[in-house]
């Protein structure tokens, strides 16, 4: 990359530094596996992200800590080679581990023994003891952070990012400048002192995680986790692995305990406690001697409580570890008591609902469908099958450009549409074949401003195609999606139930006015099809087109609502694209013919011409008239920027691979690509509200693709 360039993909050299391929990304910038040429060594390099290199403070102190850090030598921290500037940018050269992120391990393995993650734990509680003798706070302690080696090893890595972050990014409210904060401790949500026993905590977190499968806190709000961390007491390991040994459940609670104080005083004393409960011996070295008193105690408490389970039993607060041995097993018995509880009236509802179940479905479906109850499924409650790892997981690929990552296993993105506010995309998800999920479909919401996700609809059997969304009378976003039960309006929140009558039966395609106040779609009326146009306000509804004798395969309206053009397709090669003037009595006329298709995004914001696909070239043609204005050259899709100044494309690179592109309408400048994805893209173009962002599909369908667009 030569200097003042932004991307050090764009000519694969960077100073004395060959670029290979593209590593990861972090809070600060990209990570890229490149060969030093003077050293013949494969480093990981780490340039600091656009918008902070305009910072001067901010990049003097990037090359501060970074040299700082470069002083910690310990076989399970990730060396730090050199730090420095080439032309304007700031790097740091670092060791390259060949493995992968601790994160990237949950996400394809799941959850792993507790033997595996106290050997992990072990060796990150070393690291963390080297560092804090040297002064030096981690502060960002979570599995990305965290490589694992070829041979098992862990390696500690960013060491005091978020403290240069913190200069700029403070910890807020909302979460919003922060992204998800699973790990973070107490004390850093209420903008108190971090401490070493900070890291402590966070550790604790990624074992709880490692063993579990899930977080002590949960929660589809950035907000409200925040504040469920600061003030509320975590979940127990057993409360999801029942068989986990006493030891191990103990020493992390140890860890994620409220108050720094009560944590282990130090990363040494951390190790130590792993090593006794590695090796089989109770967390407290006196506990031998009180076995003995111990079980005297127990056996002279009631068997039942006088007045039942304490409301508060699952959540009550586990004893200090130490001087207050004789309560260490009084907190276990509201657990079993609890449990049991549980397991009877299971029982009874499972009785119960076998002859329930059948009458309810047929009663929803004529009175209004729940539509978090589409169908049977694994998963009929969210909260149990929403992954414990953050939903959407943001890399940066290149500067400016996104890879949203969706944790949910086994699913592929069918198809994405942005939500009203700018900044937030409903996912349309569904089961890849072959594997164990082959004919479910889900729901989730991404929010690329914050840069995290949540599941909306939990898994089931019964189709389902998100249209787009819309507005509603309540003032609560919505969702439109296609079922076999009909056209449905979900909810952007993930907590709300909603019981809604379904708005049409055998629909084939639907198109969404710009203000979200009505929708259109083809409807089968005997061996013809009707284009219908509904109110979503007062659920009146008109005849714009009728006796069709071809399926409609496209919709879309006019920013203005004024015009909505449709395609009939006869066979894969032969379609007719129809344009109706809406406020005029005549009938839709003709714009084109051919294989023809065309994105959400096809209408100008003018509303007077559109651009379509026709074999194989991008062309923008006069919406009154199918006139050709002019051509884009190939391409497979094409959206407008609501500026109305340039198109954005999905068009093959030199390799074959689709990739995004911005094309100017007036000015003769070249198109320029904007990614440079090793798998590509798929022909899907959404550009958001404020034309601030445009999102596509990674060409494997497990990603999302989002670019920051300029004005």
């Amino acid at each position: 990359m030569s200097s003042g360039t932004s991307s050090a993909r764009e000519t694969y050299v960077f100073g004395k530094y060959e670029i290979l391929d593209t590593a990861g990304s972090g809070g600060m910038g990209v990570v890229y596996r490149a060969v030093d040429r003077a050293l013949g060594r494969t480093v990981a390099l780490k340039v600091l992200r656009d918008d902070l290199r305009n910072q001067p403070h901010l990049v003097a102190r990037f090359q501060r800590e970074a040299k700082a850090f470069a002083a910690l030598d310990h076989p399970n921290i990730v060396r730090i080679y050199s730090v420095g500037l080439i032309g304007r940018i700031p790097y740091i050269a670092m060791e390259h581990i060949p493995g992968e992120p601790l994160s990237e391990i949950l996400l394809d393995r799941g959850p792993i023994s507790w033997g595996e993650a106290l050997m992990m734990g072990a060796e990150v509680a070393d690291a963390l003891a080297c560092a804090h003798d040297s002064g030096i706070i981690h502060r960002d302690i979570k599995p990305g952070n965290i490589l694992i080696d070829s041979e098992g090893h862990a390696h500690v890595t960013d060491f005091g990012i978020a403290k240069i972050l913190s200069e700029t990014t403070q910890l807020t409210v909302d979460g919003a400048r922060l992204g998800t904060p699973q790990y973070l401790c107490p004390e850093r949500c209420q903008n108190k002192e971090i401490t070493p026993s900070s890291d402590i905590y966070s550790l604790g977190v990624v074992l709880f995680q490692c063993i579990s499968g899930r977080l002590p806190y949960e929660s589809a709000s950035t907000a409200d986790l925040i504040q469920r961390i600061a003030a509320e007491p975590p979940a127990r390991l057993r409360q999801f692995v029942p068989d986990v040994p006493d030891a191990v459940e103990r020493l992390i609670a140890h860890m994620i305990e409220k108050k720094p104080a009560d944590r282990p005083k130090d990363a040494r004393t951390l190790r130590m406690l792993i090593d006794r409960v590695r090796d089989g011996k109770p967390l407290d070295e006196h506990a031998e001697e009180m076995a003995a008193a111990l079980a005297s105690f127990r056996k002279s408490l009631p068997s039942t409580p006088a007045h039942g389970v304490r409301p508060d039993a699952t959540t009550e607060k586990v004893p200090r570890l130490g001087k207050g041995g004789k309560q260490i097993w009084a907190w276990r018995q509201s657990h079993f008591i609890a449990l049991a509880f549980v397991l009877v009236t299971a029982a009874v509802l499972v009785c119960g609902g076998l002859v329930y179940s059948s009458f309810m479905e047929k009663w929803m479906l004529k009175t209004g469908f729940d539509v978090t109850r589409l169908d049977t499924s694994p998963e009929q409650h969210l909260d149990r099958w929403t992954s414990v790892q953050p939903v959407a997981v943001f890399s940066e690929e290149t500067p400016g450009v996104y890879l949203a990552r969706l944790n949910l296993k086994e699913f592929t993105i069918g198809g994405i549409h942005w939500a009203r506010t700018s900044g937030e995309v409903v996912v349309g998800l569904q089961g890849v074949s072959g594997s164990s999920r082959e004919g479910q479909y889900s729901v989730c919401r991404v929010d690329v401003e914050k840069q995290e996700g949540a599941v909306l609809l939990s898994p089931t059997f019964s189709l389902i195609s998100v249209s787009g969304t819309v507005a509603a009378n309540s003032g609560i976003p919505r969702y439109l999606m296609q079922t076999e039960h009909g056209l449905m309006l979900g909810s952007l929140s993930p907590l709300e139930k909603m019981r809604v009558p379904a708005l049409e039966h055998a629909v084939s395609v639907v198109g969404i006015q710009g203000d979200g106040s009505g929708i259109a779609y083809a409807r089968q009326e005997g061996r013809g099809w009707s284009i219908v146009e509904r109110s979503l306000a007062d659920a009146s509804e008109r005849i714009l087109a009728a006796n069709l004798q071809e399926r409609v395969d496209s919709m879309v309206y006019s920013m203005d609502g004024n015009r909505l053009v449709w395609i009939c397709r006869g066979n894969e090669k032969t379609s007719t694209l129809w344009m109706l003037e809406r406020n005029s009595t005549g009938p839709a006329s003709i714009l084109a013919e051919g294989n023809l298709s065309f994105s959400s995004g096809a209408f100008h914001p003018d509303g007077q011409s559109l651009v379509i696909e026709s074999e194989g070239v991008l062309q923008q043609i006069q919406a009154s008239n199918g006139q050709l204005m002019r051509e884009f050259g190939r391409g497979r899709s094409a959206a407008w920027h609501p500026s109305g100044k340039y198109v954005v494309t999905v068009s093959e690179d030199r390799a074959g691979r689709a990739q995004l592109w911005t094309v100017p309408l007036e000015s003769q400048d070249p198109p320029v690509q904007l990614t440079y994805l090793g798998s590509g893209t798929t022909g899907n173009i959404e550009i958001s509200p404020r034309g601030d962002y445009a999102m596509s599909i990674e060409a494997q369908g497990a990603a999302l693709v989002v670019v920051r667009l300029a004005h």
